[in-house]
């Protein structure tokens, strides 16, 4: 049984139906504003349902994942600057932002579906979403294209960045971030030679050392980019969601071989979470471990260490995915500043400073200008080099059971490669 992806927008406007007025006022996520930090959830006094929690004519909001608004980091101190700074050079108008819980898949949309059903007028005017969110969020008209083609006219951005931006050949965001899984070792634990040698799956699962990854993951990000690495189709002839068998036999026959020679052990079923993932590294169980860029960013050390993510058989291969400024405005004057706004943060002197400072991959080649660190550069310049398109949302919703469920088959229950592979194609099948 496939997990459900989302509830569905009639539903959410069934539940806004049921619930107070303003329920983004009311969530139990902390508030920031642009002049301060944000506010404990054991602290932050709710505002009563009025109608003075509307958006005001000079105000605009901007809703923020938790991770790009934690108090006190770099990334934070960099946009909050330039927050005055485009206050100051638009005197009438201010800006809050809003700290939103992103724990959960599409818990940023939702909020935003029940906003637009419940109370328009608090509606923000700027939301920061992923690739996934973006397509959904256009899908249910959410969202809107932008008026602003200059991004078409600007050179300064990578392909895979422009590639982000655009959803049914309109472009719905400004990228301010990049991200894709590489694979992180510890430095102690496997030697230059070694890392070198890696080219491939095949390579590393001949070196015999654990790897340690986050099975839960929602979107199956590691089985897929896997699965695509070696040419698989996630669409058949009549663009249905499809998988090939002989090939994700291939990418099974990884987990299988990895769970016989001990790259895959026995606790890989345990890991309920990239922190997870990520402990096995630090405590020695795992000498590899598949994350994405912006964890590796965050934990990485003199020890713990990154390379571009390798194809099943030869080369590297890494899906892409970012962040980027979306629109949500429903005022024309208010929505015209925010599209202004959305391009002030995602221009080359505002990613100059925050993309390092916030542990993305750039969405820029300027960003990367001023980097004083060399290795970095050779990083992520091979990463980028790496990075493919992700498929659409619907699709990976829709294969992301399968691709999860048949490799764990095959780790945890012994299965047959072939078998979980045929298994994982027919569950794509419509019920009879």
């Amino acid at each position: 049984m496939l997990r459900t992806r989302v509830l569905s927008f009639f539903l959410l406007v069934l539940m806004a139906a049921c619930i107070p007025l303003v329920p983004v006022e009311n969530e139990s996520t902390p508030a920031m504003t642009q002049s301060g930090s944000p506010e404990s959830e054991s602290t932050r006094q709710l505002p009563q349902p009025t109608s003075t929690s509307a958006v005001s004519a000079g105000e605009l909001v901007i809703w923020l994942p938790a991770p790009f608004a934690e108090e006190g980091s770099p990334g934070w101190a960099v946009l909050e600057k330039f927050l005055q700074s485009f206050e100051e050079q638009n005197p009438g108008y201010t800006i809050t932002v809003r700290q939103k819980n992103s724990d959960t898949t599409n818990s940023l949309i939702n909020s935003l579906a029940l906003a637009s059903a419940a109370a328009p007028n608090s509606v923000p005017s700027l939301v920061l979403l992923n690739r996934h969110d973006l397509e959904w969020a256009a899908d249910q008209d959410l969202i809107s294209p932008l008026a602003d083609t200059a991004m078409q006219a600007d050179t300064d951005w990578y392909e895979y960045a422009r590639r982000l931006a655009v959803y049914q050949d309109q472009m719905y965001g400004l990228p301010i971030a990049g991200d894709s899984l590489v694979l992180v070792y510890n430095s102690q634990l496997v030697t230059t030679e070694q890392v070198s040698s890696i080219d491939s799956w095949n390579t590393l699962l001949s070196l015999e050392k654990p790897v340690a990854f986050n099975p839960a993951d929602s979107r199956a990000r590691f089985p897929l980019t896997v699965y695509l690495s070696a040419g698989g189709i996630v669409q058949d002839e009549d663009q249905q969601p499809a998988l090939s068998v002989p090939v994700l036999t291939e990418v099974f026959r990884i987990f299988d071989q990895g769970k016989v020679n001990g790259v895959f052990p026995a606790w890989t079923t345990d890991v309920q979470n990239d922190y997870d993932a990520w402990l096995r590294l630090k405590y020695g169980e795992a000498d590899f471990l598949v994350t994405t860029v912006f964890s590796y960013m965050e934990n990485r050390s003199t020890d713990f260490l990154a390379i571009p993510m390798p194809a099943l058989n030869t080369g590297n291969y890494a899906l892409a995915d970012g962040w980027l400024w979306t629109v949500t405005d429903l005022d024309p004057q208010r929505r015209e500043m925010a599209e202004e706004l959305a391009v002030f943060l995602s221009s080359p002197g505002f990613l100059a400073e925050w993309t390092q400072a916030a542990g993305f991959l750039p969405v820029r080649p300027s960003a990367m200008v001023s980097w004083p660190a060399q290795s970095d550069k050779t990083f992520f310049g091979k990463v980028i080099l790496s990075l493919q398109q992700m498929p659409h949302a619907d699709v990976q919703d829709v294969l992301s059971d399968p691709l999860y469920e048949g490799a764990m088959k095959v780790i945890e229950s012994g299965e047959d490669p072939y078998r979980a592979a045929d298994w994982a194609s027919r569950e794509l099948l419509p019920e009879e």
